[in-house]
């Protein structure tokens, strides 16, 4: 398509002449009437309208039909036929289609589920993580690692003698507790207290300490700490 070109035009535009200084009005040709009707039909060809002699809607039509579908501005316009789809951990709100603004939306993993370590769609994030990790950081706690091994550690504190002495763990191994290592608490740094502690068996739930004599005068000690693990 082009601009009105024909005699009388100026710049691309129709005048109406000037007689007074040999100026005519501007000449229609059929060259330029053709060039606009060739690109009205080319909507209508385009949306697969038949051009209709003396109908007023044939190019309304063609242009809603073209454009149906499509919303934006610019250079920017995106069929609203089409869809976004979540895939991976990312979902996507409504059904997806493009009639509306829509929010991807990506699961974060809480600080359970980071322990459980079962789900399969959310995200870790690292404050998820710091607050699982926080999650057994007590005097009796635990930590569990990526993969499911998990260390745990305490203080049992008391006045014990020679013998056996159970310790429940503050989390149950799910599976089975791999080691226990033991260390006798002598918080006064007493020289007569000689004792030491045995592992008399380990399991998921405890483990059982028992407590020797070295044959030192003082048949005590004030506790033990510990550290065991397992999956």
């Amino acid at each position: 398509m082009h601009a009105i070109d024909g005699p009388g035009s100026q710049n691309g535009k129709f005048t109406e002449g000037n007689p007074a200084v040999g100026q005519d009005a501007t000449m229609v040709t059929a060259d330029w009437l053709n060039d606009i009707q060739a690109n009205l039909l080319a909507v209508l060809t385009e949306a697969g309208i038949p051009a209709t002699k003396g109908r007023a809607a044939d190019l309304l039509d063609a242009i809603k039909a073209v454009s149906g579908g499509v919303q934006g501005g610019g250079g920017g316009n995106v069929p609203t036929t089409r869809k976004i789809t979540g895939a991976g951990l990312a979902t996507v709100d409504g059904n997806g289609d493009l009639s509306a603004d829509r929010t991807l939306t990506v699961k974060r993993s809480t600080a359970d589920e980071i322990i459980a370590g079962q789900a399969d769609n959310s995200a870790i994030t690292p404050l998820g993580l710091r607050q699982a990790a926080a999650a057994g950081l007590t005097d009796d706690g635990y930590a569990v690692l990526p993969g499911g091994l998990i260390i745990q550690w305490g203080s049992v504190r008391g006045n014990f003698s020679e013998g056996a002495n159970y310790k429940a763990f503050a989390k149950a191994f799910p599976n089975a507790c791999f080691s226990v290592q033991l260390t006798v608490a002598n918080p006064t740094a007493d020289r007569s207290s000689d004792i030491w502690p045995q592992l008399v068996d380990r399991g998921p739930a405890g483990f059982t300490a028992m407590f020797q004599r070295g044959g030192g005068s003082n048949n005590s000690i004030a506790g033990f700490d510990f550290l065991a693990i397992g999956f």
